[in-house]
Protein backbone atom coordinates (compact mmCIF):
# COMPACT_ATOMS: atom_id res chain seq x y z
CA UNK A 1 0.00 0.00 0.00
CA UNK A 2 1.24 3.66 -1.04
CA UNK A 3 2.50 5.94 1.30
CA UNK A 4 -0.29 8.57 -0.09
CA UNK A 5 -2.97 5.67 -0.01
CA UNK A 6 -2.45 5.16 3.21
CA UNK A 7 -2.09 8.81 4.27
CA UNK A 8 -5.44 9.37 2.47
CA UNK A 9 -7.66 7.04 4.18
CA UNK A 10 -6.62 7.81 7.43
CA UNK A 11 -7.95 11.10 7.13
CA UNK A 12 -10.89 9.83 5.44
CA UNK A 13 -11.28 7.62 8.47
CA UNK A 14 -10.71 10.32 10.79
CA UNK A 15 -12.91 12.99 9.06
CA UNK A 16 -16.02 9.96 9.35
CA UNK A 17 -14.95 9.46 12.94
CA UNK A 18 -16.35 12.95 13.99
CA UNK A 19 -19.96 11.76 12.42
CA UNK A 20 -19.73 7.76 12.84
CA UNK A 21 -18.39 5.27 15.51
CA UNK A 22 -15.12 3.97 13.29
CA UNK A 23 -13.31 2.30 15.97
CA UNK A 24 -12.63 -0.99 13.92
CA UNK A 25 -11.42 0.93 11.11
CA UNK A 26 -9.25 2.58 12.95
CA UNK A 27 -7.56 -0.77 14.34
CA UNK A 28 -7.83 -2.19 10.98
CA UNK A 29 -5.82 0.92 9.32
CA UNK A 30 -2.96 1.29 12.25
CA UNK A 31 -2.05 -2.19 11.75
CA UNK A 32 1.53 -2.07 10.66
CA UNK A 33 1.57 -5.12 8.58
CA UNK A 34 0.12 -5.60 5.45
CA UNK A 35 -1.78 -8.47 5.13
CA UNK A 36 0.00 -10.81 2.77
CA UNK A 37 2.76 -10.86 5.78
CA UNK A 38 0.52 -11.71 8.38
CA UNK A 39 -0.73 -14.73 5.86
CA UNK A 40 2.24 -15.62 5.35
CA UNK A 41 3.31 -16.20 9.03
CA UNK A 42 0.38 -17.79 9.57
CA UNK A 43 1.52 -20.43 6.80
CA UNK A 44 4.73 -20.49 7.88
CA UNK A 45 3.22 -21.79 11.21
CA UNK A 46 0.70 -24.32 9.67
CA UNK A 47 3.79 -25.81 7.69
CA UNK A 48 5.75 -26.14 10.71
CA UNK A 49 3.14 -27.58 12.86
CA UNK A 50 2.07 -29.92 10.34
CA UNK A 51 5.94 -30.87 10.28
CA UNK A 52 5.37 -31.64 13.74
CA UNK A 53 2.48 -33.73 13.30
CA UNK A 54 4.03 -35.81 11.09
CA UNK A 55 7.27 -36.36 12.96
CA UNK A 56 5.36 -36.94 16.40
CA UNK A 57 2.88 -39.56 14.47
CA UNK A 58 5.47 -41.30 11.91
CA UNK A 59 3.04 -40.80 9.24
CA UNK A 60 4.46 -39.36 5.76
CA UNK A 61 3.79 -35.76 4.16
CA UNK A 62 2.95 -38.01 0.25
CA UNK A 63 -0.40 -38.74 -1.00
CA UNK A 64 -1.35 -42.57 -0.32
CA UNK A 65 -1.35 -43.36 -4.31
CA UNK A 66 2.24 -41.91 -4.27
CA UNK A 67 3.68 -43.87 -1.28
CA UNK A 68 2.13 -46.88 -3.77
CA UNK A 69 3.78 -45.40 -6.73
CA UNK A 70 7.58 -45.46 -5.04
CA UNK A 71 7.21 -48.74 -3.07
CA UNK A 72 6.76 -49.82 -6.61
CA UNK A 73 9.56 -48.83 -8.75
CA UNK A 74 11.56 -49.18 -5.21
CA UNK A 75 10.47 -53.23 -6.39
CA UNK A 76 10.99 -53.27 -9.55
CA UNK A 77 14.88 -51.97 -9.01
CA UNK A 78 15.24 -54.44 -6.46
CA UNK A 79 14.08 -57.38 -9.09
CA UNK A 80 15.98 -55.92 -11.79
CA UNK A 81 19.09 -55.29 -9.83
CA UNK A 82 19.04 -58.90 -8.55
CA UNK A 83 19.89 -60.39 -12.54
CA UNK A 84 22.78 -57.88 -13.05
CA UNK A 85 25.08 -59.93 -11.08
CA UNK A 86 27.63 -62.62 -12.00
CA UNK A 87 29.45 -64.93 -9.84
Amino acid sequence: MSTEYAVAKRKAIEEVGEVVDVQNMKQITECEKPLSEAVEKIDEKWNNQREVFYQRTGLSHQKPAEEQLQLQLIENEAENNDGDEFY
